[in-house]
């Protein structure tokens, strides 16, 4: 948390907003590939930094799959 990191990972654990609030953290990113292959993981890490990117991300806990990114953001960052 001290460096800034942009957290990436497959772990559910991470996507507990009670535990890991929006805006506690330099930002949160959850895979949830339909298999844990290598490919469909990155296709999907791929597709998020295309679109919207990490910086947009910031702060915020996303939950991406194959069809779609979910993003709580920090409330400051809410409109």
């Amino acid at each position: 948390m001290k460096e800034g990191r942009f957290f990436i990972t497959l772990d559910l654990g991470f996507s507990d907003v009670r535990r890991y609030p929006p805006g506690s953290h330099p930002g949160i990113l959850l895979l949830r590939p339909r298999s844990n292959s290598r490919a469909m993981t990155s296709e999907i890490l791929a597709r998020v930094l295309d679109n919207p990117g990490l910086d947009a991300l910031r702060g915020a806990v996303a939950v991406a799959d194959a069809n779609a990114t979910r993003i709580r953001r920090p409330h400051s960052a809410q409109t």
